[in-house]
């Protein structure tokens, strides 16, 4: 499809090309840089004047021929200013076109990345598939699932097992395609199909769930068994595998003495022992990611390993037990290629579709806007927490999730960089490029108007909508009176917290998951999220950029005021002296992608601030993996 896609574009007799994208086919990320690698620029085009102002400063006045700019516009667009059309070259680019033979309504349910893959496999033979058809076809020949196979409950966890290894759900449609035809077959009626289909964590949620119950089995002397059948040979030659990579945890268990030897794999016998080899394993599997990146998705498996790897690092238990040299060593191959891949390929970022996940922050309150219209849901709350890394989130879920009734979708994404508060948190309550914020770019005091006027434009009354900033335990004079406010129907809440742990931390990392663990205890934040969902919320938490362990390379008292903790970068307007920043210090030029153009950017290289000579803080700023991707979660009632 890249090539048809590619071809079309090179249509054009002139380098400005109208791409009416009905079906947003090319926010791909395959196709998007297949695009951009044969010189073609896409623009999303939102608003006209945002759009004149861009197309007038960067290519009516100072043309790159090596260029051609491409206009994207996506759906059944009803207004297009006439100057912009008739000086543009017009294409139309449609799913109807592409997949002639398969049904439409289907197609248009599936995410944009998947339409690559389908159309290598699909043929046209004249024949036009109905949507049972082409489920069906989907299902076999892009996912590798044949229902006919799936007689027996083991069955469906085999399959299941397979499947989530490569992927972390089907789509809806096609899940509950499957759903469907498996609970017409007896031997399911007694199990949660749909709960297995939903994604990867529910599926690996209740085979931990499972798993406890097994062992349970095993050493208790009342008649409990299992659902799932570990023993049987189709599941058991899963079970190392799954241990090692994560996929699922050991269990405690006070009687071991008649359990098979091939079940200690998933029992805590030697705690610190499991988490060295954990960590251990964690490391090969990153070792691994970094010689095979491909996508963007590759690098938020990355971040989650990397973030996993750093709890344990930091775990006061096992501190000094485990292999540094090959901890810094990970360290620095793993920001060094980030950095790489950043400078190719974050440009791109921005324009990819939100439809499964949002993949930058800026895409999340749209991400909100598209679930609540396809689950009909009417009350949304979304909670950010300011400077939240990956390493803190795996802290504080471990918490939420305890006894826990709620169902947590667990998704990653890019923050801005540079990762300040001003800029990335902007994006998220503004749903905008910080290209379009230019003149607050410093400021967080029009996060609440930008807030308001993403939902009022979305036809949510003004009465209710709220947002509310500075909050740290949860019994914020206002709060309680916003949550049960009958009106309240869109929230934006910002949790201090974390920040202001940051900002005065004296112990590094280790301090701070110390201090995370002891504000969760107090079960202020897991009572809120449980009053939000009573009160019908779909709840999502996000954070604006993560932080990273630094070391001082000498202050430097150029550029622009940003706070303390975000020393990692100085910025500059355009036309001033930025070398000093670049010759004495150990720092770079950002490539500004997606920045407003009057200032530079000037970012400290590798794990240096511009701060106290040797003095070592958490800091943000910068590119590193553990500042830009950060967490992504959707909590809802379990059903």
């Amino acid at each position: 499809m890249k090539s048809a896609v590619i071809a079309k574009l090179k249509q054009s007799p002139i380098p400005f090309i109208l791409l009416y994208d009905i079906d947003d086919i090319t926010s791909s990320e395959d196709i998007l840089t297949s695009i951009t690698s044969q010189g073609f620029q896409l623009v999303n085009y939102d608003d006209s004047i945002a759009f004149r102002y861009f197309f007038e400063k960067n290519f009516r006045e100072k043309p790159d021929c090596n260029v051609k700019l491409v206009l994207k516009v996506t759906g059944y667009h009803n207004y297009m200013p006439y100057d912009i059309e008739s000086s543009f070259y017009n294409i139309t680019l449609s799913l109807k076109e592409l997949f002639p033979g398969l049904s439409y309504s289907i197609l248009k349910e599936l995410d944009s990345e998947l339409y690559n893959r389908l159309y290598r496999v699909y043929k046209y033979m004249g024949q036009n598939l109905s949507q049972r058809e082409t489920l069906d076809f989907i299902l076999k020949n892009l996912f590798g699932i044949y229902p006919e196979t799936i007689n027996k409950f083991t069955d469906l966890i085999k399959a299941l097992i397979d499947f989530y290894y490569e992927n972390d759900s089907l789509p809806q449609v096609v899940s509950d395609y499957l759903a469907d035809l498996l609970m017409c077959k007896e031997d399911f009626k007694e199990y949660p199909v749909k709960k297995l289909l939903e994604g990867a964590d529910s599926f690996f949620d209740y085979l931990q769930g499972q798993w406890e119950i097994f062992v349970k089995g095993l050493t208790s002397t009342l008649p409990i068994k299992s659902a799932v059948d570990f023993s049987h040979k189709d599941i058991k030659i899963y079970l190392g595998s799954l241990f090692d990579e994560g996929y699922l945890t050991p269990v405690r268990s006070d009687n071991i003495d008649n359990v098979p030897l091939w079940v200690h794999r998933g029992i805590l016998i030697d705690e610190l022992g499991q988490l060295r080899a954990i960590y251990n394993n964690l490391l090969d599997r990153l070792y691994d990611t970094l010689d095979n990146i491909t996508s963007y998705k590759d690098w938020l498996q990355a971040a989650k390993d990397w973030a996993e790897i750093l709890v344990i690092y930091n775990d006061e238990r096992i501190q000094g037990r485990l292999d540094e040299k090959a901890f810094i060593s990970i360290s620095d191959m793993l920001n060094s290629r980030f950095r790489t891949w950043l400078f190719d390929n974050y440009n791109l970022l921005p324009s990819l579709s939100y439809a499964r996940a949002p993949v930058m922050v800026h895409h999340i309150p749209w991400y909100i806007n598209y679930r609540m219209g396809k689950d009909a849901t009417q009350k949304a709350a979304l909670i950010v927490v300011d400077g939240m890394a990956l390493d803190d989130w795996l802290i504080i879920s471990r918490y939420l999730n305890r006894n826990s009734s709620c169902r947590f979708e667990e998704k990653f994404c890019f923050a801005w960089i540079p990762t300040i508060t001003s800029i990335s948190r902007q994006a998220i309550f503004s749903g905008q490029i910080p290209r379009y914020f230019g003149k607050t770019i410093f400021s967080t005091s029009e996060d609440e108007r930008h807030w308001k006027k993403f939902w009022a434009e979305r036809g949510i009354r003004p009465d209710a909508i709220y947002y509310m900033r500075g909050i740290k335990h949860f019994n914020e004079n206002g709060l309680r009176d916003i949550v049960e406010n009958p009106k309240s129907k869109m929230l934006g809440l910002v949790v201090n917290m974390i920040d202001d742990m940051v900002h005065g931390q004296q112990m590094l990392r280790a301090g701070l998951h110390q201090n995370l663990r002891l504000w969760m205890e107090k079960e202020g934040f897991k009572k809120f999220l449980q009053t939000l969902l009573e009160r019908n919320f779909d709840v999502y938490i996000t954070s604006d950029h993560g932080h990273v362990s630094s070391v001082g390379q000498g202050n430097l008292r150029e550029g622009l005021a940003v706070d303390r903790a975000a020393d990692r970068v100085r910025i500059y307007e355009q036309g001033k002296n930025y070398e000093t920043a670049l010759k004495r210090y150990k720092a770079y030029k950002w490539a500004g992608y997606g920045l407003p153009e009057e200032y530079n950017y000037i970012i400290s290289d590798g794990c240096y601030s511009y701060g106290k000579d040797n003095e070592k803080n958490l800091t943000h700023g910068g590119i590193s993996i553990e500042e830009v991707i950060v967490p992504f979660i959707h909590i809802r009632k379990e059903e």
